[in-house]
C-alpha cells in the first residue's frame, strides 16, 4: 500500500492550488443552509439555540468550578443536580426536534393535508411540549443556582484563604440564621474583613488614622464581687454612636449606656 501511494505521489503532476477542483463546494453548502434556515420554522430553531445554550452553560460553569468543585461539597452537590436536569431537558428537545419535522405526524385535529389547503384546521400545532417546557425551566433555575453559589463561594474565599469548610457553612445558612465559627483562621478572617471594611470607611470619610483595633460597636463588661457570702454581678453595655455624623438618624445608632444589678446564688 505505502508503495502505491508512493508512485502515484511521484507520478502526480504538480499544479497549483488557485487551479485544482474544489473538493468542497462551499457556495453549494452555504445554498443548502440558507435553504434550509429559510424553510425551517421557527420553533425548530429556537430549540436547536437552547439545546446549545443549555450544553455551553454546563461546560462553562463547569470550567470555573473546577477549583473549587472538590473542596467545596455544595457546589460540586449543584453542579450534578444541573448535569441531571440538563440531560433531561436535551434529551426532551430532542425529541420535540424529531417529532416536528417534515412528515412526523405532530398535528393535532382531525383530517391531514398542507396548511394552506386545510383551512378547517382551528387547533394549532405542538411545536414543543409543555413538559419540556418545565424541564428548560429547571435547567435555568439550576444554573441560576450554581451561579449565584460561585459567586458567593468565591466572594467568600477571597476573605477568608482556604476556609472551605467556613465558606462551606455559611453557604448552607440562610439570611438571619446565626453560625458558631470553631477555626482560629475562620475568627481571624472575619475579625479582618470587619477590619478592612471599618478602614475603608474611616479613610473615605478622610480620616487618614488608622488604629490596629477594631472599633467595636457595643463594649460589655461583667462585674463581680469578691463577698462570698453575698455574691452579686453588674453587667455594663456601652454602645457607641455610628451614622450620626453624616446626619443620616435612620440607620444611626446613638448608643447608650445599659446597667444590669443581679444577686447571684451560692453553690
Amino acid at each position: 500500500i505505502r508503495t502505491f501511494w508512493s508512485d502515484t505521489w511521484d507520478e502526480a503532476e504538480p499544479c497549483p492550488a488557485s487551479e485544482q477542483r474544489p473538493l468542497f463546494d462551499a457556495f453549494s453548502t452555504v445554498e443548502m443552509i440558507l435553504n434550509s434556515f429559510e424553510t425551517m420554522h421557527p420553533a425548530h430553531l429556537i430549540l436547536q439555540i437552547l439545546a446549545t445554550n443549555f450544553a455551553m452553560a454546563n461546560f462553562v460553569l463547569r470550567v470555573y468550578a473546577d477549583p473549587f468543585e472538590r473542596k467545596v461539597d455544595l457546589i460540586e452537590q449543584s453542579l450534578r443536580e444541573l448535569d441531571q436536569k440538563t440531560d433531561i431537558a436535551l434529551t426532551k428537545l430532542a425529541k420535540d426536534m424529531m417529532n416536528g419535522m417534515p412528515g412526523s405526524a405532530f398535528i393535532n385535529g382531525s383530517g391531514g393535508g398542507d396548511d394552506e389547503n386545510d383551512e378547517n384546521l382551528n387547533i394549532p400545532k405542538t411545536q414543543v411540549s409543555a413538559d419540556t417546557i418545565a424541564s428548560c425551566e429547571e435547567v435555568c433555575n439550576a444554573i441560576s443556582k450554581v451561579e449565584l453559589f460561585l459567586s458567593r463561594a468565591t466572594s467568600l474565599l477571597h476573605k477568608f484563604p482556604g476556609e472551605h469548610e467556613l465558606v462551606q457553612t455559611l453557604l448552607r445558612k440562610g439570611n438571619g440564621e446565626a453560625m458558631v465559627v470553631d477555626s482560629m483562621g475562620g475568627r481571624q478572617g472575619i475579625l479582618n474583613t470587619i477590619k478592612k471594611q471599618q478602614q475603608q470607611i474611616r479613610k473615605s470619610k478622610g480620616n487618614m488614622e488608622m488604629d490596629d483595633l477594631i472599633h467595636p460597636s457595643v463594649r460589655e463588661y461583667l462585674l463581680r464581687n469578691c463577698d462570698d457570702d453575698h455574691p452579686c454581678q453588674l453587667n455594663v453595655q456601652i454602645g457607641d454612636t455610628f451614622g450620626s455624623e453624616d446626619g443620616n438618624t435612620e440607620t444611626a445608632t446613638k448608643g447608650g449606656l445599659l446597667l444590669a444589678f443581679a444577686k447571684c446564688e451560692q453553690e
